[in-house]
């Protein structure tokens, strides 16, 4: 992709990233979010295709570019019709930003939902400061060119949960981000993400090969690696001063009970104008997306060979260090 210098010089300030752990309910959080008219979050089909197209679409014309990934969005739903229960996926949505990621071979998916790739994994956790440094100006670089054609510059909100992995190197690119830290009782957690990658196998894996079990065993270990190395840093950073404008912990229990409050929360750590606009987008996106709205998401552990026990156990300094509620 080649980017031109007066792109590369689109400045981006202050942006807002969205990490923690896989269903600790940073999605709703990025799309609550994302209702604000002041902050940018970038859609799904922008991330698969970054590039502005040079078009002069008349008024009803739909981009091109949200024609193509209507079709693999759908693909998701033929593969396994209840796929909206775990997740929705719609082109012109706020979606994780790992798609600018996996152009520099760094890919979340593959990392949590392929089997059987060692040689990845490893090359995966072995990816120094300085390797995530470069990953993360590339970021940069397409993040300017997605929003070249923007009429007026916003905060960018962002999600992926690569950023908790790679946090030191994100601070270095981007020193001034905020990044916001969903939290949530690691059974749910656990649990829930079991579930959800069991509904993606059939799109890569014979069912018969890949069991529960197995699949069990991969995000307690995944998800746990999450943790620790989220957990790692923050520890390294807690005493700077800086730290303590730079991280928001959210506990889920509180965004499901009270959502607009925990928004008046943010906004207030961020020293940031809440506006009456946004709490009245905020509270319609509520209304119009209920928990449980496609239906309710159902999963036991012990189909995957856990337990409440063990998994406590495993994220036994998570529960800690982020005082979750049990």
């Amino acid at each position: 992709m080649k980017i031109a210098v007066t792109q590369v010089k689109i400045p981006v300030m202050r942006p807002m990233f969205i990490g923690g752990i896989m269903r600790s309910g940073s999605t709703f959080l990025h799309k609550l979010l994302a209702a604000d008219p002041d902050l940018r979050a970038p859609l799904f089909y922008e991330l698969i295709a970054p590039v502005p197209l040079k078009l002069n679409l008349s008024p009803g014309q739909c981009d091109p570019r949200i024609l193509a990934i209507s079709e693999m969005a759908e693909l998701f739903e033929v593969v396994n019709p209840d796929f909206a229960r775990y997740h929705q996926l719609t082109p012109t949505s706020p979606h994780e930003c790992y798609h600018l990621m996996a152009r520099s071979f760094l890919s979340k998916a593959c990392f949590l939902t392929c089997f059987n790739y060692d040689d990845y994994s490893t090359w995966f956790k072995n990816r120094t400061k300085a390797d995530m440094v470069k990953v993360y100006k590339f970021y940069k670089q397409q993040l300017q060119v997605l929003t070249s054609r923007d009429t007026d510059l916003k905060t960018l909100l962002l999600k992926c949960h690569n950023h908790t992995l790679f946090t030191e190197a994100l601070l270095e690119v981007f020193p001034d981000a905020c990044i916001i830290n969903p939290v949530r009782n690691p059974v749910d957690m656990v649990g829930s993400f079991c579930s959800f990658l069991e509904g993606l196998v059939p799109m890569y894996y014979d069912k018969e090969v890949i069991g529960p079990k197995f699949i069990g065993k991969k995000v307690l270990y995944d998800l746990a690696y999450y943790a620790d190395t989220f957990i790692k840093f923050r520890k390294k950073v807690e005493k700077r001063s800086e730290a303590n404008n730079t991280f928001i912990d959210v506990q889920y229990s509180q965004l499901v009970a009270s959502p607009i409050n925990t928004l008046r929360a943010i906004y207030s750590r961020l020293d940031r104008p809440l506006t009456q606009e946004a709490i009245a987008r905020f509270e319609a996106y509520v209304k119009a997306n209920p928990q449980n709205k496609h239906g309710r998401h159902q999963y036991s552990l012990a189909r995957y060979g856990l337990t409440p026990l063990e998994v406590r156990q495993r994220f036994a300094e998570y529960i800690e260090y982020f005082h979750v509620d049990e």
